[in-house]
């Protein structure tokens, strides 16, 4: 039995900026938000509606599945391929949902040069939405998860000692996802989701209980040599730092490895769970700051020694982030 991770647990009701944010920021790169800042109705309306349209024929699920939105097919994408060293295994082992930012045509008009730019398109594609209530639910979620993750980030300066508008000029425009992940009672060889960091600031996931109890959800906290469980509570938000929080703080911000495992042959039954992801990025043009991997795995193939990065330096030393996503 896998030891359960000790992550520390951010109350709202003791305001975000507090010892145990710092911990989660230096130490161990996750902690638990517990989730009132957020109407529970919105999560439990979202996973309503999408759920419905997973239970849909495959036919019908298929023609909402554009580059960047919409479906991904249970295997329809290979994470593996992308966060380890370009090796394919079976397939990811969900079904998948995304929708991106919303920005109005009026928005896109009056700042032509951050949405219009020939770079910027495929961060501002049309969202795709199977019916209206289904957008609703999304557009609604969304944007409280926009919300938090803004919050977070004020939290973070003051934590790191930063004025209220450092990096502003690097986050005023993200280009945030959010993903429905669905995964069956099915065991394969590899993981359901491979070891890989988070290229984004901060992921705010809300995971659904397992019927059996098992905990796909694993970290490789810093220091640490084995796999660690990250149990769902619905009480609670599981956040942590992905790679542009670390490079745009300089380093200051711990990035952890983590994995969605598949449950052994014993516990497959009732394994089937759930989550909800927001990927709160910088700008598409935010100029960010490679730092150095130590203490990071160099066999994760995003995170080796040269980051992939020096064909990508700008004349400064930065990287733009639309080009690290490429």
């Amino acid at each position: 039995m896998k030891r359960e991770a000790d992550l520390p647990i951010v109350d709202p009701n003791e305001g975000l900026a507090t010892s145990a944010l710092e911990r989660g920021i230096k130490e161990t790169g996750f902690f638990l938000l517990r989730d009132r800042t957020v109407a529970l109705e919105a999560l439990h309306e979202l996973r309503r509606e999408t759920y419905a349209f997973f239970s849909k024929p495959s036919e019908e699920k298929m023609k909402y599945q554009v580059p960047g939105r919409g479906y991904v097919c249970l295997r329809g994408e290979d994470s593996m391929a992308g966060f380890g060293e370009g090796t394919y295994g079976s397939g990811d082992q969900c079904e998948k949902y995304t929708m991106g930012p919303m920005v109005s045509g009026d928005e896109k008009a009056s700042n032509p040069a951050d949405y219009q730019a020939p770079e910027a398109e495929s961060f501002f594609e049309e969202n795709i939405f199977p019916n209206p209530s289904f957008r609703q639910a999304w557009e609604t979620y969304y944007q409280q998860m926009r919300l938090l993750a803004e919050e977070l980030m004020d939290a973070i300066r003051t934590v790191l000692g930063f004025s209220s508008d450092h990096w502003r000029e690097y986050t005023d425009h993200p280009v945030s996802i959010m993903r429905f992940l669905a995964y069956p009672s099915v065991s394969v060889q590899d993981e359901r989701l491979g070891a890989h960091y988070d290229d984004d600031l901060i992921t705010i996931l809300h995971q659904s209980p397992t019927a059996n109890g098992f905990d796909a959800l694993e970290v490789m906290l810093p220091g640490e040599s084995e796999w660690q469980s990250v149990p769902a509570d619905d009480e609670m938000f599981v956040v942590n730092f992905g790679q542009m929080m670390t490079y745009l703080s300089g380093g200051k911000v711990v990035s952890t490895k983590h994995r969605v495992a598949s449950p052994p042959e014993n516990l497959v039954n009732g394994s089937a769970r759930s989550s909800v992801a927001y990927f709160h990025t910088p700008n598409w043009n935010a100029r960010l700051k490679p730092v150095s991997a130590s203490g990071m795995d160099q066999n994760l193939g995003q995170a080796s020694a040269n980051f992939h990065l020096e064909e990508l330096l700008e004349p400064d030393g930065t990287v733009l982030f639309y080009k690290v996503l490429q």
